[in-house]
């Protein structure tokens, strides 16, 4: 077997072969055992190369996660006090919340039509009520005259007084007589038992509607269908919800129907829903977090309905804000805890 020293230097290993294996008289044995050691260098060195690039792979993200430049992402991900407030106090709100839910569902007026004195009673007191008026349109003069000629029963003026009823009921009456023509008390009647069949589209007669409303559980039997109810959802995600966070002109009264809409939603929801919840959820947190911890000067109130139902509210509750109820039903009803966490 020859020497190899005139040999070309080998591509891989950079060096001159110690054997010339091109020479017919080098043993084929000997060539395949040759082969095969270089075979498992290669190997054995790329495996070196792997492992050391691996190494470097580790030792950089392992110093990226301490370094001193990675403080503030670090902090980014701290708790904030508004997070911790309702961690601490979700499970105590929304056990209070599924509490007054259940008593409004049960215990709630829900209307089913008028009894005859029932309806003597509301005519007497839309007289009323149209007389004290400071003044008065010929509309109004024309359906007191109408009202004039009926015949209350006996003792009405006496039941009347003791009836509660709310003046913007009387508001909302009037402004559907003055839509339509009255000739008799019958046309009254009509317009009181048939109630407000218009149905309203869009978010100017939505929010219309709600600003001049109290809101009852017997209108999500009525005005609001189930289809309605998400649409004030996303109305209430999109705008209203901040309307009440930087106490706009009407957040008490959107407060109150934010309160009723949660109360209404279904337990059950399809994920489409879900994810609209999730998004109102999402805005409450938002908000909460903006705001320091220590201002409540959101606290929630009861709806007018909620107290004649003698609905209290508790010193456990006292001062949470509807905002903070609303990311908390969410979270822990409709299984969107990790909004909290």
């Amino acid at each position: 077997m020859k020497r190899g020293e005139s040999q070309a230097p080998d591509a891989i290993f950079g060096q001159s072969r110690a054997f010339a294996l091109s020479d017919s008289s080098v043993n084929p044995d000997v060539i395949e055992y040759l082969k095969s050691v270089r075979q498992e260098a290669l190997r054995t060195n790329a495996i070196s190369i792997k492992n050391h690039m691996n190494l470097q792979k580790r030792t950089r993200h392992k110093s990226s996660m301490y370094d001193d430049e990675d403080e503030g992402a670090l902090k980014r991900h701290a708790i904030s006090p508004s997070l911790i407030r309702l961690q601490r106090n979700v499970e105590i709100w929304v056990r209070w919340f599924n509490s007054v839910k259940a008593t409004v569902l049960t215990n709630a007026y829900e209307f089913t039509g008028y009894e005859d004195e029932t309806l003597d009673l509301l005519l007497l007191f839309l007289k009323n009520y149209l007389e004290d008026m400071p003044s008065k349109c010929t509309t109004v003069e024309k359906i007191i005259s109408v009202l004039n000629q009926h015949s209350f029963p006996e003792k009405a003026e006496e039941k009347e007084e003791n009836l509660q009823i709310d003046e913007e009921w009387a508001k909302n009456i009037l402004v559907r007589l003055e839509k339509t023509k009255i000739d008799s008390v019958e046309d009254v009647k009509k317009v009181i038992t048939e109630g407000d069949k218009h149905e309203l589209v869009g978010y100017n007669q939505w929010f219309q509607y709600l600003i001049n409303n109290e809101p009852q559980h017997t209108t999500f039997h009525e005005k609001i269908t189930s289809k309605q109810l998400w649409v004030l959802i996303k109305y209430m995600s999109n705008t209203w919800i901040k309307e009440i966070h930087k106490k706009g002109r009407h957040y008490r009264r959107l407060q109150d129907w934010l309160f009723y809409i949660l109360i209404h939603t279904p337990e059950r929801v399809t994920a489409e829903y879900t994810s609209i919840l999730r998004d109102l959820g999402k805005k409450c947190l938002e908000l909460i977090q903006k705001k320091p911890v220590e201002a409540h000067e959101n606290k929630i109130t009861l709806p007018k309905e909620m107290a004649e139902l003698n609905v209290e509210i508790p010193a456990a509750v006292e001062n949470m804000t509807i905002t903070e109820l609303t990311v908390s039903v969410i979270a822990v009803n409709y299984g969107q805890k990790d909004l909290i966490e």
